[in-house]
């Protein structure tokens, strides 16, 4: 519930803050949709960032369509390579890279923008952590161009470049979306893209951008990197040592770009360090909240779902390369737990089989054999479905049937033994009656619900197959397990001790 509070709360204020950045919407306009986004963001995320980035897409171009050509093209290669499917956290943090270098309360500025390099290395893995650090300087850059400015936050742009694109002014009627049509001229478009390329080559070519952002993807990784020896080690040493290694390579860039441009002046030591203090330990903070509660709650949300478990294992293969002792035995322990909520059950299992078969087939036409032995299962499956038993397995003239119910077994086997005697009379064909042996036993069983017939491994079966054999003609004989769980005992005699399976065992003497 924090969690999803405090993203919600950073949709909307990134939002707000981007729309402040390339003013189209009155400002209670502003305020309004970033509550509306807000509020979508509690419920569904990525919902939420396409409307919002809707909306800033709308402001852009309302001010360049070449703009809006570079916000587009970026913001559709952050949702494909960043992971707007599988972390729509990441692109959000991403995009709004620029608003939160420009971040203000009041008269009040912070650059926060650091935020995003922390952030990735919790949120992502591997290369792709530096890859996004790099992306989102390269972004704040591009802002700072765009918008004249010597520093986007704390990144050093330099001397104002060309203009580029030409802002406008904010409109008087902000309802009125007339000039949408015309920002998509085919000739101001290819002005525009001709503009983006120029960009694009200017942010490539300009030394002291490209040494922030190595130094920002250097920053994020190594800090990765020491989380992943944490999470390795469980040691706190080496969450300080990450945090550590980032604030120092984060500081050393940016005198490494003061040094570059040593004529740009305006640069505000405090807000850096500022910055700096209240993104790393921030960080700190969130994150240790969040591995401590996911290791408290853990067990608790195992639920007995494939998928849970899949991506269970999934998080433990990326974030730790070495398990410790103590942690693959919790492991085991959750996939116990996990097994026995969703594979074991205790079942009884009715085991039932016509005696002397060949026999009773002997000199009888096939038709005949067939309509008898249809008519006998069509009335042994009416007497085990309606005690909710379900058919298991049927094999030349024998069947297994499962019961949730030990009670429900035994009433659905004395009912087909009261039946069958009616239907050796009635129904029969043959010319020798039906004879049947009947073996119960109650235990826990391994289903697989997902595998095709529903596969099923017991020792529990095999107990009542082997009763089911030892029964003479027409008799029910139970297992010990079963004897206990049923409400007519009185209706069974004890017949001693099974020598194959060393279980006592009763006989029906009722009916």
């Amino acid at each position: 519930m924090l969690r999803k509070i405090g993203t919600a709360l950073a949709a909307g204020l990134v939002t707000f803050s981007s729309l402040k950045i390339f003013p189209y919407f009155p400002l209670p306009w502003t305020a309004a949709l970033s509550g509306m986004v807000m509020i979508i963001a509690f419920f569904q995320l990525r919902a939420a960032l396409v409307l919002g980035t809707a909306l800033c897409a709308i402001t852009i171009a309302y001010h360049s369509p070449g703009l809006f050509v570079l916000f587009t093209v970026f913001a559709f290669i952050a949702g494909a390579v960043f992971g707007f499917g599988d972390h729509p956290a990441t692109f959000l943090v991403l995009l709004g890279s620029p608003a939160l270098a420009l971040f203000s309360v009041g008269p009040f500025t912070l650059p926060l923008e650091f935020v995003s390099i922390f952030f990735f290395a919790g949120a992502l893995y591997g290369r792709r952590v530096a890859a996004a650090a790099a992306t989102a300087c390269l972004w704040c850059s591009a802002a700072g161009i765009i918008g004249m400015r010597s520093f986007m936050g704390n990144v050093v742009i330099g001397p104002p470049f060309k203009t580029f694109f030409f802002l406008k002014t904010q409109p008087v009627e902000p309802y009125d979306f007339a000039w949408l049509l015309s920002r998509f001229d085919l000739v101001v478009t290819r002005d525009a893209a001709t503009a983006v390329g120029r960009l694009f080559k200017l942010l490539l070519g300009h030394p002291v951008i490209l040494v922030q952002t190595a130094g920002w993807a250097l920053a994020a990784y190594a800090l990765f990197f020491f989380l992943e020896l944490r999470i390795s080690k469980n040691k706190r040493l080496f969450h300080v040592l990450g945090l550590a290694a980032a604030v120092g390579v984060l500081i050393a860039v940016q005198f490494a770009a003061l040094a570059m441009q040593s004529k740009v002046f305006g640069f505000e030591p405090l807000k850096f360090i500022v910055s700096l203090i209240v993104a790393a330990p921030a960080f700190f903070v969130y994150w240790e909240w969040q591995y401590a509660s996911e290791a408290q709650a853990m067990p608790e949300r195992i639920q007995p779902s494939p998928t849970d478990v899949h991506a269970l294992l999934q998080r433990e293969n990326l974030r730790r390369k070495e398990l410790s002792l103590e942690d693959a035995m919790k492991m085991q322990s959750q996939l116990k737990t996990y097994m026995e909520k969703k594979f074991v059950k205790e079942t009884t299992a009715l085991d039932i089989d016509v005696a002397d078969s060949a026999q009773l087939k002997s000199n009888e036409t096939p038709e005949d054999v067939v309509r008898a032995f249809s008519d006998y299962w069509k009335l042994v499956d009416l007497a085990v479905l309606s005690e909710k038993g379900r058919l298991l397995n049927r094999a030349g003239d024998g069947a297994i049937y499962l019961f949730g119910n030990a009670n429900e077994a035994v009433r659905a086997a004395r009912a087909i033994l009261r039946n069958i005697a009616e239907f050796n009379r009635r129904k029969n064909t043959l010319k020798s009656p039906f004879k049947i042996r009947v073996g119960m036993n109650t235990g826990e069983i391994i289903e697989d619900p997902n595998a095709n017939g529903g596969d099923v491994f017991s020792q529990a079966l095999d107990i009542a197959g082997h009763l089911q054999k030892m029964a003479g003609h027409g008799k029910i004989l139970i297992s010990e397990n079963t004897y206990k769980k049923i409400n007519t005992q009185k209706d069974f005699v004890s017949k001693g001790i099974s020598e194959k399976d060393q279980i006592g065992f009763y006989e029906y003497q009722g009916d």
